[in-house]
Formats: structure tokens, sequence, C-alpha cells
């Protein structure tokens, strides 16, 4: 096996005429990536190509920081994006620094130098990646997030990212569509109640926004308080099959009027109930807005619209002459 020619190495930093430290300089097959480096998407988006094209006409500015090894190989400490880009600009030397500070060893401190890069700081996905291999080494989320200077909010909304994530979500998030990490949260939950419906909605659409996920939430919502209202309408229909029946015959003061088979008729239905403990009755001449809706006034005169799932109903009377 051939042995490295590390000979094109510069060494330690020269000084320039007015005595400043000048970087040294070395090969791209000098360099190698940090395997625990936590950024992945290099190169996905136009701000990489005009950082190559920066790179190749101005040289890097800012050299990137290496650790020196045993085998005299530099691994990239910080920097590994103007590596990649320097690689795709064509340079035939890099500049670099050594480090042999131990604080710049933790990979926290990769972390941190990203979220500090204004051209791109880590995406979701490599900050998510990151997290789940710390927790996962046993660390706790509220010391990874005190580490990384967010809220523990923030790594619960970035984990649906990496823990086992449905193919729509990951695919909204490669397509760019989606790369909000609260937003994600709530799609991997509104997925998990009915991922056809989110399929269908998302399949059209640019990109996600908070109106979709409230359109889809509340879709979700109704669908879910359809079974009440129609129990509800069902309990109404009980209490008009129950009201008592009375001889044939002329209506009677103080009873309902009958008809001809004998059976009570409620001309003046009065339907009572309550709204979470609160008494009420239901205005029955008034048409609600909406189906699984109902008008409704309580004792202190109040009259609102209100969902039928909310109410309990608990008699249908005939009104008496006077009552309004």
């Amino acid at each position: 096996m051939m042995a490295l020619d590390l000979s094109v190495l510069d060494g330690l930093p020269a000084a320039d005429a007015g005595g400043r430290h000048v970087p040294a300089m070395a090969p791209p097959q000098a360099f190698e990536e940090d395997p625990e480096q936590p950024r992945f998407e290099f190169d996905e988006d136009d701000d990489f190509d005009a950082l190559v094209d920066d790179i190749r006409q101005r040289g890097i500015l800012q050299p990137l920081v290496v650790l020196r090894l045993s085998s005299g190989r530099l691994r990239i400490r910080f920097g590994a994006r103007r590596f990649r880009a320097a690689v795709r600009a064509g340079l035939a030397r890099i500049s670099y620094v050594e480090t042999e500070d131990e604080r710049q060893f933790d990979d926290y401190a990769q972390v941190a130098e990203n979220a500090r890069e204004l051209r791109r700081p880590l995406q979701p996905l490599e900050l998510a990646r990151f997290i789940a291999r710390k927790l996962a080494a046993g660390e706790r989320k509220k010391a990874v997030a005190t580490r990384l200077h967010i809220d523990a909010s923030a790594i619960t909304h970035l984990l649906a990212l990496t823990d086992d994530p449905p193919p729509l979500l990951l695919e909204l998030y490669h397509s760019r569509r989606c790369r909000a990490p609260y937003y994600l949260y709530l799609l991997r939950g509104l997925m998990r109640q009915d991922a056809v419906l989110v399929e269908r909605c998302t399949a059209t659409v640019a990109e996600i926004d908070r109106a979709l996920i409230e359109d889809m939430t509340l879709q979700l919502q109704r669908r879910k308080e359809a079974p009440r209202a129609h129990a509800a309408v069902d309990a109404l229909a009980a209490l008009a099959a129950a009201a008592p029946a009375v001889p044939a015959g002329p209506s009677v003061r103080g009873v309902a009027p009958v008809n001809a088979a004998g059976t009570a008729i409620l001309t003046r239905p009065q339907l009572l109930g309550n709204h979470h403990g609160r008494p009420m009755q239901v205005l029955l001449q008034r048409a609600p807005s909406a189906e699984g809706l109902a008008w409704v006034t309580f004792n202190d005169g109040d009259t609102t619209e209100l969902p039928l799932a909310d109410l309990t109903l608990t008699a249908l009377l005939q009104r008496r002459s006077g009552e309004r």
C-alpha cells in the first residue's frame, strides 16, 4: 500500500512582511471530513452554488480549522461546507489553521459554529439527527437543549424527523415544501389521525403554511364531532318518541292535543337541557347557521349558537299557555 505523501503540507503558518500570520495551505487530498460532523445537507440549494462561485473568484476567506491526526492527515473540525465548495471550485490548495484547543474538540462546538454560519446554518434534519445521537448516547433532553441554547419543546418538534418519520413527512421536507420544525411536528400528529387526508391536502400546494394545517385540523375535529352531533339528534328523536300518549279527543287545558291514533302532539315543543351544567333551552324555531349547531338561550337571557355535541338534552315538553 502506497504511503501518503504529506510533504506538500506547509506546516505552521508563516508571517507576511507586516508580521501577520498567514494560514497554511494544503491540497484537497490532505484533508478528511469529520465522521461526526453534524452537517450533511451541503449542496441542496442555490446558496451552495453561490459559495462555489465566490470561492472560485476569491479563494477561501475564512480558513478551515483542522486537527492534525497521528497519520498526518488534517481532519476538518470547522469548515466542511467551505471545503466541499473549494473542491467543487477546483482549488489546488486550501488554507487552514490547526487547533489544539480541547474546547473545539467538542461536537457541540461544531453545532455552534454551524449555527453562526451566515450563508446557511444547520438545517432541521441535520440538527435533529445530532440531537437524536446525543439522546441515544444517554444525554437528557433538557441538558441537550441547554447546550444548544434552544427550548426543550424545539427538541420535541425536531425529533419528529428522526423517530421513524412517515415517508410523506420526509418527502415534504426534502422537497422544501416544509422546513419549519413546528409545522413538521404538527403534520406528523395529523398523519397519525388520517394520513390520507394529509396526503390529499398537501399534494398540490407549493408550501405548507399555518392556514393549511389549521384547515386540516378543523376537518379532523368536525369529523370527530359528527358522531356526537348525530347522537344529540338521536336523543332529541328519542325524547319526542317518549312523549306521553293521552286518550283520543279534543285538547284539554294543560295537556297536549292528540292525533287520531291517540298519540300526543307537541304543537309548542320546549326542549330543555344544559351546556356544561348551565341550564338552557334550545330555540327550535331558529335555524342554525350550519349542520350540527343549534341556537340556545340560557336562564339569564344569554342567547348563542353552540355545537349540538356540547349540549346535554334532558326534557322535551309541551310549552304551557302563557310561556314564552
